[in-house]
């Protein structure tokens, strides 16, 4: 879904796509967001996620996908009527914010700036670090297990290169 600013002097508009988090997304679970930005100015993309809306199933896709999907969105804003291409980028909001930066590095040339909503404040090994101690409390799991359990699978992956896996 498309909101196009209602006030504007300029006819080459600036485009945002905006990413959401983790969970299912419909293109309506923005609350308030597309009015703000568009009433800054910009034209906001806003799609919903594969299942909700969409085809295919948000469960499936990793971070990688979501970028795929994210850069297939700015190129279809870029061609909007009235719209500058060299002004278009992405706001990724929580996990978006993951999201987000994939995209951008995959094509610098196509994103024209990056915003992050409430995404990452730390690196990812922290970040499932603290999301599996919360499952194991919540599950009353034995969290020395799971931590153990975790380092092995981090050293694991860190004495080998993992994209010839």
């Amino acid at each position: 879904m498309i909101t196009i600013p209602t006030n504007t002097e300029s006819a080459r508009l600036p485009g945002v796509v905006f990413i959401d988090g983790s969970g299912p997304g419909d293109v309506d679970d923005w609350g308030g967001w597309p009015a703000w930005v568009s009433e800054c100015g910009a034209v906001v993309l806003r799609h919903s996620k594969p299942g909700t809306g969409a085809p295919f199933d948000w469960r499936q896709q990793t971070v990688s996908d979501r970028a795929d999907d994210t850069l297939a969105a700015v190129q279809m804003l870029r061609s909007w009527p009235g719209l500058d291409a060299g002004r278009v980028g992405v706001m990724g909001f929580s996990q978006g914010g993951w999201v987000a930066p994939v995209a951008a590095t995959r094509a610098p040339e196509t994103i024209a700036f990056l915003i992050n909503v409430s995404g990452p404040g730390a690196g990812v090994s922290e970040t499932e670090r603290y999301r599996l101690l919360r499952a194991a409390v919540d599950g009353g799991f034995d969290t020395e297990a799971v931590f153990a359990f975790f380092e092995d699978v981090v050293a694991a992956l860190s004495t080998r290169d993992v994209r010839k896996a």
